[in-house]
């Protein structure tokens, strides 16, 4: 399955992602290597194309491109500003279910916080204590198939994977995890080796700079 994007025209906030662009209108490409790569090298390990789980989902871009993939995407986004922008990109991209929230170990509320030296990054928001937005686990959606998961959530990760701990068991979905480091913010592990430590994970290897994709070992050839 590969679905073309309509729009190829997006809203984005006023920060660093447009700060040469003279509109909040910003024309991005619909073709991204990273997704296919993790696409193509994930094709064979995965149950099917039926569900992915992604986060964040920032200004839509990422869940679009997914949405050609699979039947059926869940993207959460807790920034408020980025969430709006998300929600006009996407109109009409049928098959994808959005939220603002962010995806934690437990339900809760947080409140997102950009870094300092990235105040000006709409991408770089990090969880805090607070109660300006939604906290969910990835169990709490109940789904029945689960076949990809992919976190970029700024350091977040083992947390969400905490909150998913049930659905991975029951779907042994292929998992996608950014390593930038930024997990340290948060006293936890590298989530590729907490995922190979608690679920019995495998590396695929890296599908961009800071992109690692993992397996059920029982898949691991």
């Amino acid at each position: 399955m590969h679905k073309s994007i309509q729009r190829n025209i997006w809203l984005v906030p006023d920060c660093e992602l447009a700060k040469e662009k003279s509109s909040a209108l910003y024309l991005i490409d619909d073709s991204c290597e990273e997704i296919t790569n993790a696409v193509q090298l994930s094709d064979k390990y995965r149950n099917g194309s039926r569900v992915c789980i992604q986060a964040g989902g920032c200004i839509g871009l990422w869940p679009a491109l997914l949405s050609r993939y699979f039947e059926d995407v869940y993207t959460f986004e807790p920034d408020s500003l980025n969430y709006e922008c998300m929600k006009y990109n996407l109109a009409g991209i049928n098959n994808i279910h959005h939220q603002q929230a962010a995806l934690g170990t437990k339900p809760g509320q947080c409140t997102i916080q950009r870094k300092e030296k990235y105040e000006n990054n709409c991408v770089a928001g990090q969880v805090i204590d607070g109660n300006d937005v939604d906290v969910i686990t990835i169990d709490s959606l109940n789904l029945n198939h689960v076949d990809l998961i992919w976190l970029d959530i700024e350091g977040y990760e083992v947390n969400a994977l905490q909150g998913a701990i049930e659905t991975i068991k029951r779907c042994r979905p292929v998992i996608g995890v950014e390593d930038y480091r930024h997990w340290k913010d948060y006293g936890n592990i590298e989530p590729q080796n907490w995922l190979a430590r608690k679920l019995n994970y495998r590396s695929l290897g890296k599908v961009s700079k800071h992109d690692q994709m993992l397996i059920p070992i029982e898949r691991y050839q």
